[in-house]
């Protein structure tokens, strides 16, 4: 690890980057020269760094590439033009690579092996092949060493550790967190039986007839080796683009735009690299083939639901709507709701009132999850990675109809998107819930009817009630009711003495002594029973 820490010093500080390293708290041995350059030159020479560094770092590169929450435009613009593509490998390692994983010469599953690759990237290579029984497949061969994949992320995350000690802006940042994900997700595109795997759900969301995605056959697919149907097109490069048809490059920009809205809003798993070098058309099929499917986002069910209660928002143009759901997400410190919402609504009203034609999806989701930021809130990864493949889509169309209204394609999805809320409601589950039970009820009645009936008949029909409250309310009622009940017994008395004294004395047949010796009586029964009562008070309290 030590001498790749070396060599990756080294490398910044042959392009003058090392300060970029300092920030962080990083140091090494070597120093910048003097130079005076601003961030986009910076981000061109950093650009070229980590080319040179290899696989990992040109991954890294793109990754960051997404992340607007870390990386001003400045820097963002030149690591997009990261290409993902190197040397082809010997044909030598191919075919060792091949015998490896499947422990048996090639020769027996494969009667043809095209020797010059279809493509080239940093992490594999994709031959033209054809099986035993003579179907063309493509096999995608990884040429790089897990070992060395495993050498540069443990290298990535102790720098991100060291940084987050040593620097407040790496901590801010989460360093340690994002350099996790970024090696969850490099991981992932490196295991090509997951992807195989990844093509046959995309390929079972399909309703597109005109989209295509080429069959793996499982058979013969490891983490090292990919095959697949072998599918033919043109790419959809502006060149070859401009000889088609204006209809078909209609239909093209229609069809791809509410596949990959579906794929995003509705399925929560999508392709996320459609530029058009992904996108093979087939001119006599009128198919267009997606391919390369290393690159697959996947939404966790919370950020599925929040990015469709985004389109419905707009859908809507229902900006509370939205800050209540972003009023969900995680974050730090105490939320000012009033002023989310009136940012929210400021959102919408800007690309509400925007002509469809000139509405950029993927700069809108971005300017969102940067308003979001600025109130604190942690926007999910995953969020980054669906704004950028709308920019990716977005930069396909506008090759095949700028013209686009995005409205004919948001507005069926949201149609479909509150036919799925009724039908998936807690409030139609409820009402479901309560059909079935009035069912079972009505059926029953007679039954039980005629059971109640009987028992009235025979004179053994009885209704018992009970209350079961919260102790310290039956506390606070027993409390109150003593005090009425000890207040009515002595206003009863006193009323009841009152009276007879008040009748004898009219009488005339009652002495005085007898009176006074009736009184006194009187006056000691009802001190009998006031203590009686109040003792009955205290024993229940106690």
């Amino acid at each position: 690890m030590w001498s790749r820490l070396r060599e990756i010093f080294n490398t910044f500080a042959k392009y003058g980057l090392t300060h970029l390293l300092n920030r962080f708290g990083i140091r090494g041995s070597q120093k910048d020269q003097a130079q005076s350059l601003d961030e986009f030159q910076e981000g061109r020479l950093l650009k070229e760094a980590l080319e040179e560094l290899g696989p990992v770092f040109i991954k890294l590169g793109q990754f960051l590439s997404l992340r607007k929450d870390l990386l001003s435009e400045s820097w963002r613009l030149p690591l997009m033009d990261l290409q993902d593509q190197s040397k082809p490998h010997p044909m030598e390692d191919v075919i060792e690579t091949l015998e490896k994983e499947f422990k048996q010469p090639y020769q027996q599953w494969l009667c043809q092996l095209d020797p010059i690759p279809l493509g080239t990237a940093s992490l594999g290579q994709v031959h033209l092949a054809k099986l035993s029984g003579g179907r063309k497949v493509a096999i995608k061969v990884k040429h790089v060493k897990n070992e060395t994949i495993e050498r540069d992320l443990e290298v990535l995350s102790f720098l991100s550790k060291q940084a987050e000690k040593r620097s407040q802006i790496a901590a801010t940042f989460r360093l340690v967190d994002v350099f996790q994900e970024f090696s969850e997700s490099l991981r992932q595109e490196l295991d090509y039986k997951k992807e195989g795997e990844a093509m046959r759900k995309l390929d079972s969301d399909l309703t597109q007839e005109m989209v295509s995605i080429p069959s793996p056959i499982m058979k013969w697919t490891t983490e090292q080796c990919l095959t697949m149907e072998y599918v033919e097109g043109r790419k959809l490069s502006t060149v070859y683009v401009n000889h088609l048809g204006l209809e078909t490059k209609k239909d093209m920009a229609q069809v791809l735009t509410t596949y990959h809205f579906q794929q995003i809003f509705i399925h929560g798993r999508f392709h996320a690299d459609l530029h058009p070098g992904n996108l093979l058309y087939h001119r006599d099929k009128n198919k267009i083939f997606i391919i390369d499917f290393g690159n697959i986002g996947y939404l966790s069910p919370s950020v599925h639901d929040f990015l469709k209660r985004i389109l419905m928002s707009l859908y809507d143009q229902d900006s509370y709507r939205l800050a209540k759901g972003i009023s969900e997400l995680p974050r730090e410190g105490e939320m000012n709701f009033p002023l989310l919402h009136k940012d929210m609504d400021r959102w919408l009203n800007r690309y509400i009132d925007l002509p469809v034609q000139k509405l950029s999806l993927g700069e809108m989701f971005y300017d969102l999850f940067e308003l979001v930021s600025t109130h604190r809130f942690e926007v999910p990864s995953a969020l980054f990675v669906v704004g950028q493949s709308l920019l990716k889509l977005e930069y396909t169309i506008q090759t095949l109809d700028p013209e686009l209204n995005l409205e004919q394609v948001i507005q069926p999805i949201g149609e479909e998107l509150i036919k799925a809320e009724v039908e998936n409601s807690s409030l139609s589950k409820h009402l479901r819930n309560w059909g079935g039970d009035m069912q079972h009820l009505f059926l029953r009645s007679p039954q039980h009817i005629h059971s109640i009936m009987k028992k009235v008949d025979e004179g053994s029909f009885q209704l018992k009630f009970g209350l079961k409250p919260e102790e310290k309310l039956v506390k606070r009622i027993e409390k109150m009711v003593n005090r009425v009940v000890l207040s009515v017994i002595m206003l009863s008395f006193s009323l009841m003495i009152s009276s007879v004294f008040v009748g004898l004395t009219l009488s005339g047949n009652i002495s005085s002594t007898h009176i006074e010796r009736l009184g006194i009586s009187m006056a000691v029964v009802v001190t009998t029973l006031l203590c009686v009562v109040i003792g009955n008070m205290w024993w229940r309290r106690n």
